[in-house]
């Protein structure tokens, strides 16, 4: 069964947009609006915003093999019934072939359920977070149906380089990814390394998500000159993420630790912070301490003081589900 542009599009998570082009067919986790925005605030911020991060094929099929080309990304994961399969790299032009049978031949009088030509599978396949992951075709070997996975909600996820899974070992290991995986969510995650609160980049997304997190700030803390101008972006930032999605549960995460604190223009990094949490809870918007997900420590961190390894982001996915759990269950 060779895929149509249609089921493609049918079967995606996380894309606010495709377009079928020369080169094969485009995800976009940002709209065109936001694109823009971010290309005239720096041409790296407008390349991150075009990355598939968070971008998902994501069906039910009873095929053997999935077998798919590209024409651009690096490191697309496959994930068959929930487990990571394999990651491939491209980098350019290329073509997979995964088998969506057993690792492991079972004995004969085992349970074959899973590995049995015909047994209904749900495959993942996780576009790059870092790069834009461009799928020229794909095809499941022997499936007579594939059906759209069925979600229970949807999520707006919106940040910086955290929020993209930033040196992350696993795309499908950061903490968007494990908190879209808890919740058996459709997630549309937003994050741009380098992103600040840039009221011009907010953009109302086409489809209404139940659930939003915005977690900016460490660098404003690095970038923007003082604390007046830091409050006012701040301000008016939320203020449009409150007037677009003030009737659902948004959450607004202030800033991880972070282990460089020296020479920033605007004062102390626990103001910057603070901050961020007024200006969010004179919102009525739900406030999570950054502080509270990740330790403190050096080893959580790839770089030793900034952004979190596959451990960090465990950790960090751990206990932000833990808080939206416990505001959802009041709701």
């Amino acid at each position: 069964m060779i895929l149509t542009f249609e089921q493609i599009r049918s079967v995606t998570s996380g894309a606010v947009s495709l377009e079928q082009a020369e080169d094969g067919i485009h995800f976009y986790k940002c709209t065109k609006r936001q694109i823009e925005a971010w290309y005239k605030r720096g041409h790296s911020l407008g390349v991150r915003a075009e990355t598939t991060t968070g971008v998902c094929l994501d069906f039910h099929t009873d095929a053997t093999e999935l077998c798919f080309s590209v024409a651009g990304g690096d490191g697309f994961e496959v994930m068959v019934n929930g487990l990571l399969r394999t990651r491939l790299k491209a980098g350019g032009p290329a073509s997979f072939r995964v088998s969506l049978e057993d690792v492991i031949e079972r004995g004969e009088h085992g349970a074959r359920e899973e590995g049995t030509p015909g047994a209904e599978r749900r495959v993942t396949v996780c576009f790059p977070c870092h790069s834009k992951g461009i799928l020229v075709s794909a095809e499941l070997v022997g499936a007579t149906f594939v059906r759209p996975h069925e979600y229970d909600r949807s999520i707006l996820m919106i940040g910086d380089s955290i929020t993209q899974g930033w040196a992350s070992q696993y795309d499908c290991l950061s903490y968007a990814a494990r908190v879209r995986k808890f919740f058996n969510a459709s997630c549309t995650v937003q994050g741009v390394g380098g992103g600040t609160f840039a009221p011009d980049t907010f953009d109302r997304i086409p489809t209404e998500p139940d659930i939003v997190t915005v977690a900016y700030g460490t660098n404003d803390f690095d970038l923007v000159p003082d604390m007046d101008t830091h409050r006012e972006n701040v301000r008016t930032y939320l203020g449009l993420v409150k007037e677009a999605y003030g009737d659902r549960p948004v959450f607004v995460i202030t800033p991880l630790w972070r282990g460089r604190l020296e020479g920033r223009k605007m004062g102390s990094f626990g103001d910057c912070c603070e901050v961020i949490r007024r200006e969010a809870e004179a919102l009525s918007l739900i406030v999570v301490d950054g502080f509270s997900l990740v330790p403190p420590i050096e080893a959580f961190y790839t770089d030793g003081w900034l952004h979190p390894n596959d451990d960090g982001f465990s950790v960090y996915a751990e206990n932000l589900i833990m808080e939206m759990e416990r505001v959802l269950r009041r709701a």
